[in-house]
């Protein structure tokens, strides 16, 4: 569960700027619990260089770019309305807040991070050897689950059974369990060009891609408070039940509620890596080019392990505060009583070896120069999903074992067109691609978002979201290279260019 709240958070922040937390009471009872106030953060970095086409070379001289994103704050990448919406569509399976069933909803950033290109192009034995090294995306996730501020307090008469209990509660505490994911890929690529005639370009790209997924946890709680009841006998002479579990002698109760962090603790973490090699295959013709790009199908070895110990009135999966507790009928009916009294807790312990599983889908291109080397119409079709995987073992009291999903999500990018313009030394791309979400079995997370006006911005099921990015470049043996990425992600690119 752990590990599907961290990539399935991160996800789908990539697309949500600005999302309001929630609090509640419930109704009819003078309790109060703070929800979590949260802010989430998250970073990331695209390199567009991962993009370039294998026949995009410099056949004339040689030639090296040595680039760099400088970050931007992004806010407003999608309507808030919106963005509440693919919230609640994504909560149908993550974590509720408890207290009022409601979305848990943290507040979220976003921004790019800083990530570099090298890349070499060299004429040699009738054609161009290129060489890249490309930080292709960085994300990383940051944010604290459970409740940062408990407060809690009710004084409350009812009747029940034939007798009259007065419950009082006072809690105040905290249980933090800050969070922090990150996920990497890089990709060195070799690659050869070879220019047949003023018509013809032929190329082929070995690229080695490297993956890492780094995940860490750590519990912080300290719960302190106090419960009181009392219990008697109606007129009509009926004899009290016990109270919450403690037997029919127990009709008058106060006890102290402890939970210092000495007594309470818990740390999660986790490293998966992979490797894999791909390729990519280039043919311009006349003024069409052919530009495939093949995906891959790898393993993530690694491991992953938590350990955690929490009062039995805290849910051990979104380490909130049991809806049962807040509810006076609840807690003198059940044995919750009996575990404040004994000061009990739960303890989970989770650690699994087992690989993960990671996909890239096949992309091909088919491009138009409308105006040789001036203006380029573009169509990519994408066949697969982008997909994380993992699941683990588990045994069975009758000595059998079942496997158990952690992690099923699958990003889907597919209908990119491009219009590309280059005047002189500089250039200006818009388009528009197709993108949704799968989480589990539920499909178009993403689309389904797209409500209201918003579905004119749809192609089938998916969402249709815009793409815009321009720059130049000054100088003439070295340049010094602009760009400016305005969406999907905002960021300013530098770098510098020389020509051997």
């Amino acid at each position: 569960m752990m590990i599907r709240k961290v990539v399935v958070f991160s996800v789908v922040l990539l697309f949500i700027s600005s999302i309001h937390g929630q609090s509640s009471v419930p109704g009819g009872l003078n309790a109060s619990l703070t929800p979590p106030s949260l802010n989430a953060k998250i970073t990331i970095g695209f390199n567009y260089d991962l993009l370039r086409p294998p026949t995009d070379v410099s056949f004339d001289f040689a030639k090296g770019y040595v680039g760099i994103n400088i970050p931007f704050e992004q806010s407003g990448l999608v309507p808030k309305a919106t963005a509440d919406n693919i919230w609640s569509q994504m909560s149908k399976q993550l974590s509720q807040d408890p207290t009022s069933g409601g979305t848990f909803q943290p507040q979220a950033s976003a921004q790019q991070y800083a990530n570099m290109t090298i890349r070499v192009d060299v004429p040699m034995l009738g054609g161009v050897a290129t060489f890249s090294n490309i930080q292709n995306v960085y994300l990383n996730y940051m944010n604290v689950l459970g409740n940062t501020n408990i407060m809690m307090g009710y004084d409350t008469t009812m009747k029940s059974n034939g007798s009259t209990q007065n419950i009082a509660l006072k809690m105040l505490g905290a249980v933090n369990v800050p969070i922090d994911a990150t996920l990497g890929w890089e990709t060195m690529t070799f690659g050869y060009a070879y220019k047949a005639n003023k018509n013809l370009i032929m190329a082929i790209n070995i690229h080695r891609h490297i993956f890492q997924i780094d995940m860490l946890a750590k519990m912080d709680a300290d719960i302190l408070g106090n419960v009181k009841v009392n219990q008697s006998a109606d007129n009509s002479g009926s004899a009290a039940a016990g109270i919450g579990g403690l037997g029919s002698g127990s009709l008058s109760l106060e006890k102290d509620i402890n939970y210092p962090h000495q007594s309470l603790y818990g740390e999660a973490s986790g490293h998966y890596s992979a490797e894999a090699w791909s390729y990519s295959l280039g043919l311009e013709l006349w003024r069409f080019t052919l530009t495939s790009r093949f995906g891959i199908d790898t393993k993530a070895h690694g491991t992953f392990k938590a350990d955690y110990r929490l009062p039995t009135f805290i849910d051990k999966q979104t380490f909130q505060i049991s809806p049962d507790i807040q509810d006076p009928q609840k807690l003198i009916s059940s044995n919750l009583l009996s575990d404040l009294q004994q000061g009990k807790t739960d303890s989970v312990i989770y650690s699994t070896d087992e690989d993960a599983k990671f996909k890239l889908p096949s992309g091909h291109t088919i491009s138009f120069d409308v105006i040789r080397e001036k203006v380029r119409l573009s169509y990519t079709k994408i066949f697969g999903d982008i997909e994380m995987y993992h699941a683990h073992a588990e045994s069975l009291s009758t000595g059998g074992t079942k496997r158990s999903v952690d992690l099923d999500v699958g990003i889907t990018v597919d209908n990119i067109i491009m219009l590309n313009v280059n005047l002189y030394s500089a250039f200006l791309n818009m388009g528009i691609f197709t993108m949704d979400i799968r989480i589990n079995d539920q499909k178009h997370i993403l689309g389904n978002a797209f409500t209201g006006s918003m579905k004119q911005l749809k192609w089938g099921d998916a969402a249709m979201l815009p793409i815009m990015n321009l720059g130049a470049a000054l100088g003439a043996k070295t340049q010094l290279g602009f760009e400016l990425d305005l969406l999907p992600l905002p960021a300013f690119k530098t770098g510098i260019i020389y020509h051997f």
